[in-house]
């Protein structure tokens, strides 16, 4: 996947959005990156997405697009959005309204515009 000038496995940018929505546990190189331990999720990378410039660009794209309340010391504890913004309201402001907002915006959008037509 090609995010501006990023390079993202479309595989890990679902399991970065299933668990930024619903709190859903991705698999360990996804976790790993998102906990921020980047050599031990780089140890569990696919041999395709190793190479120093793809692999950066998965460090960056999480950095850049996912909030900080729902990675690195904040992963473990992380609910997933629908269920954190019930118990923190604030937090759907904060979301929405940090530099963040753009990918993940459209994310919540998508999902709650689903949720609608169930």
């Amino acid at each position: 996947m090609y995010t501006n000038d990023m390079r993202v496995d479309y595989g890990m940018v679902d399991s970065f959005k299933l668990y930024f929505l619903y709190g859903l546990c991705p698999g360990s190189c996804s976790s790993y990156i998102l906990s921020g331990e980047y050599e031990e999720a780089r140890a569990h990378a696919h041999p395709m997405i190793k190479g120093d410039e793809i692999w950066n660009d998965h460090i960056k794209f999480v950095e850049t697009v996912l909030p900080e309340c729902c990675r690195g010391k904040n992963m473990s504890g992380w609910e997933g959005y629908f269920v954190e913004i019930v118990s923190d309201p604030e937090l759907e402001t904060m979301i929405r309204t940090q530099k963040y907002n753009t990918l993940v915006s459209e994310w919540i959008v998508d999902s709650e515009t689903s949720r609608l037509c169930e």
